[in-house]
């Protein structure tokens, strides 16, 4: 699974590797996303279970962007009441666009944390009766 931890696993792991200078707090580059989809393939491969904090902060930036991409797709209006078939065309129309698929950013990790929090806040205030509240298992 790419993202084995939520942002408060995350947000400490960050912490760490940035103060332990492990990972500049930069965007990654294109290389550092390949080995880091190279090294989960091969991880998940080998059923090996060590890894860096910055594999792990990359796996998280990855399954984010990965969650925010959309695919639209785009089908011309079919005629409801066709008199032959020499009125469809013969080449399917269609149009895909992909967007929100860029990289998310590494310094945005704490806004993540942020906005979590608000909304755990948010939830806790809203339903203060947690003890009638489903528990969600895996």
């Amino acid at each position: 699974m790419l993202d084995s931890l939520d942002i408060e696993g995350i947000l400490p792991l960050y912490r760490r590797a940035v103060e332990s200078g492990s990972l500049a707090n930069v965007q990654p580059s294109i290389g550092d996303w390949l080995t880091t989809v190279t090294d989960f393939l091969h991880r998940t491969e080998r059923a090996d279970s060590t890894v860096t904090d910055k594999q792990v902060i990359l796996e998280f930036l990855i399954s984010t962007t990965l969650k925010d991409v959309s695919v639209l797709i785009t089908l011309p209006e079919w005629p409801v009441h066709r008199t032959s078939l020499d009125s469809v065309p013969t080449e399917p129309q269609y149009a895909i666009a992909v967007i929100d698929s860029d990289p998310k950013k590494l310094a945005k990790i704490p806004d993540y944390f942020s906005k979590d929090e608000k909304i755990v806040k948010h939830y806790l205030k809203h339903c203060p009766d947690l003890g009638s509240q489903r528990q969600c298992i895996e």
